[in-house]
């Protein structure tokens, strides 16, 4: 029988056949074609990965290397929106807490790689734990270069320096897509070749301009999100 810290109930080694198709409760990743413990006690349906049973209470990690990490079963009881500085996804079930400071990461953003192989780009890319490309006017967030959505500033990244080429933590492991998004991109350059001066040149205007108005949007929901959630704040504190 096997303990798990922040869990009360003994596990037992189980296979996906067994149990089916489930979600671990530690890292919330799939379980699937690996062993995995289950909870011994009926009606719980905890489960991990029989690697995530291995995780340790304690954990020192490269993006703060000077306070040390404790995992949490659960968010704090005074947490409003408790959510990962690593990936920006809210955290909710096991993840990480800086025992000195706010940092806290989600359980699987704390076990990602710090180099992966993406077939998507021809250079291996870094695990960056801050932002790694310049900002548009300013703007608080940057583009994705393999699904083009927005990345606010200050998530991690992977990130190849040598082309200035980055992608989010979802991106850089989901390479076949991204492989024919840039397989249809160059097509699409290589018929803007064959258009006229002119056309290429109104194409471009009109690229930019929906670029200025997708930031706009985005900067207006940024802003949006900020004063909903300081609304959110003051009437907690109102509260007491």
């Amino acid at each position: 029988m096997k303990k798990f810290h922040g869990h009360d109930h003994g596990l037992k080694l189980t296979t996906t056949e067994e149990s089916g198709e489930k979600t671990c409760s530690v890292c919330e990743l799939e379980i699937s074609g690996a062993a995995a413990f289950s909870c011994t006690k009926r009606d719980c349906d905890f489960i991990l990965h029989q690697s995530c049973s291995e995780i340790p209470k304690k954990l020192k990690h490269k993006s703060d290397p000077n306070h040390s990490f404790s995992l949490l079963s659960e968010p704090p009881e005074y947490s409003l929106y408790y959510s990962c500085d690593a990936c920006g996804d809210l955290i909710r079930a096991f993840g990480f807490q800086c025992d000195e400071c706010d940092h806290r990461m989600h359980v699987k953003c704390a076990l990602l790689p710090e180099s992966v192989e993406c077939k998507a780009h021809k250079h291996a890319l870094d695990l960056y734990y801050t932002t790694t490309k310049p900002n548009v006017d300013g703007c608080t967030f940057f583009y994705c270069d393999a699904c083009d959505e927005a990345v606010t500033e200050g998530y991690w990244t992977y990130y190849c320096k040598e082309c200035n080429f980055v992608t989010d933590l979802v991106c850089a492991f989901s390479a076949e897509a991204v492989k024919e998004k840039e397989e249809d991109k160059a097509e699409e350059e290589e018929d803007e070749e064959e258009l006229p001066v002119e056309l290429q040149l109104a194409k471009a205007r009109i690229d930019m301009e929906q670029q200025r108005v997708r930031l706009e949007f985005q900067m207006q929901m940024a802003r949006q999100n900020a004063q909903f959630m300081n609304s959110i704040a003051n009437s907690w504190r109102s509260a007491f």
